[in-house]
């Protein structure tokens, strides 16, 4: 493999951006002895693992959060009212079943006690027992009458007419007995089947209204339960969004700080050079990454001492025991990368080392500041 090939390989390896096709040549190159450069990738490494650390938060846009919640409640109030209608749907077929069920079973029964063949014989037992108490009344009235001799009429000593008209009073007296027993026997059961309709029909209103209130608590205690997990869904849906707003405000904001260090690694050839502190600035700390074929470099410093009005920071790399100064700049919150657009014409086997040094408003010909930060190149 050519050097800029190995170079981009190891890169894309540290982002974890490679593609299969690229890994497998990658590794079939490693697995046959091919040469890497030494300490390369355990500094594109740990150049990678710095990115997380610089992450800070971003506010979304109010008007996305707003329509967001606006299409949420929409959502809300279109569930409650299919639900309302389901359950209003469910309660009035039952309701219905229910009644059908109830008429159905409600048949109009006489009273088991009454007769009326029996109340006809009665009454006809009792026109035979009247007929024969008449007979003998008659029978002892006659017996009075007679004479001592005790003589006994023929049949033939009494009037035709009379025995007629006898006749015809006793079966106009029958006829008008047998009418007004009719009659009883008709009008007795209406009064005691309308007593039992109407106890029948007052036993089955408490029995619907004890089964519509049992009906309304429990379709109260359903619609609460159904209020407080809607509500719950509710909670979680604002909570989610909220981590994702803030996720994607994270990610936006990490871009665009780390958009020069993302664009800078689209060049080739990037060398590596780790700054540590001095006795001046021992918490101090920092990474130059340069590329000798675009001649660009970038810096990232880490707890440096605030300047005074006066002073800058100023770039040197040090070759052969001379020191070319590449860039000044005062440390900004903003900008968390210090973009070099010029590098000196120098062979990378002459490059000794970087180094950071405090100096006054005007960039000197030779450093004659205090030293912070110092990171020797290996080749």
């Amino acid at each position: 493999m050519a050097d800029n090939q190995i170079y981009e390989m190891i890169s894309a390896f540290a982002i974890g951006c490679m593609d299969e096709e690229n890994f497998i040549h990658f590794l079939d190159y490693i697995q046959s002895g091919g040469e890497l450069p030494e300490g390369e990738l355990g500094e594109m490494q740990n150049v990678m693992a710095l990115l997380p650390l610089m992450i800070e938060q971003i506010q979304p846009d109010p008007k996305l959060k707003s329509k967001v919640a606006k299409k949420l409640l929409s959502l809300k109030n279109e569930i409650k009212k299919n639900k309302r209608k389901t359950k209003l749907r469910k309660t009035l077929v039952q309701e219905t079943r229910l009644q059908e069920t109830n008429f159905q079973n409600t048949e109009i029964k006489p009273e088991k006690n009454i007769n009326p063949n029996l109340i006809s014989k009665n009454v006809k037992e009792k026109d035979s027992i009247n007929n024969s108490k008449e007979i003998n009344q008659s029978a002892n009235e006659t017996a009075k009458n007679l004479p001592s001799e005790r003589k006994i009429l023929k049949p033939l000593d009494l009037p035709i007419q009379q025995i007629k008209e006898e006749k015809t009073k006793s079966t106009k007296t029958n006829n008008i007995d047998k009418r007004n027993t009719s009659k009883k026997v008709s009008n007795l059961p209406e009064p005691i089947i309308k007593e039992k309709i109407i106890e029948k029909n007052s036993g089955l209103y408490k029995y619907l209204s004890i089964l519509f209130f049992f009906l309304f608590l429990a379709v109260g205690y359903l619609l609460n339960t159904q209020n407080t997990k809607i509500n719950n869904l509710e909670t979680e849906i604002i909570k989610k969004q909220n981590s994702l707003e803030n996720r994607t405000g994270l990610l936006e904001k990490f871009v665009l700080e780390h958009q020069k260090l993302i664009d800078f690694f689209s060049r080739g050839n990037i060398r590596l050079v780790n700054m540590g502190g001095t006795k001046v600035n021992p918490k101090g700390s920092g990474k130059l990454l340069f590329s000798l074929e675009k001649s660009e470099a970038l810096l990232y410093v880490n707890n440096m001492p605030a300047l005074e009005e006066n002073e800058i920071y100023v770039v040197w790399l040090v070759s052969r025991g001379r020191s070319y100064p590449l860039k000044s700049f005062r440390p900004n919150e903003t900008e968390k990368y210090i973009h070099i657009e010029e590098l000196p014409y120098i062979i990378e086997e002459n490059i000794n080392m970087f180094r950071l040094t405090k100096e006054k408003d005007n960039i000197p010909d030779i450093p004659e500041g205090k030293t912070f930060l110092y990171g020797i190149f290996k080749k």
